[in-house]
């Protein structure tokens, strides 16, 4: 008599597919995710960027004026074409200083990312 090999019925298989199917569907999914998350952090990390950089800016005009010899003040501290918004007040009360904040938007999204920081000015110690 000859051996009859045992073999996988075709329920077993078509059960072993869907699994198979959904398990790979399920993952594709995950990653599109993943993908369409890390865009979204690389545009604000690109406003945070901006931001910071911008308020670099400020911070490295007011040190040129204090090279100068100058007393930095809010027309003065400006910056032409800064890569974000920029806001300058100036406050007296308590330690006087400027109240910097700058503010961009993201990428394909409505959202903003504001920064804020305060710079103090040494010559108003005198």
């Amino acid at each position: 008599m000859p051996q009859v090999k045992k073999a996988f019925t075709l329920a077993e298989v078509m059960v072993a597919i869907t699994i198979l199917g959904t398990s790979l569907a399920a993952i594709t999914s995950l990653q599109a995710k993943n993908i369409k998350a890390n865009s979204q952090n690389i545009e604000r990390l690109n406003a945070y960027l901006n931001e910071k950089f911008t308020l670099e800016l400020v911070r490295n005009q007011r040190d040129t004026l204090w090279l100068q010899n100058q007393t930095p003040t809010k027309d003065n501290l400006k910056i032409d074409d800064p890569p974000a918004t920029l806001n300058i007040e100036k406050i007296s009360e308590p330690t006087p200083h400027f109240q910097i904040r700058a503010e961009a938007d993201i990428k394909n999204s409505t959202k903003k990312i504001e920064l804020e920081t305060k710079l103090t000015d040494w010559q108003f110690a005198k």
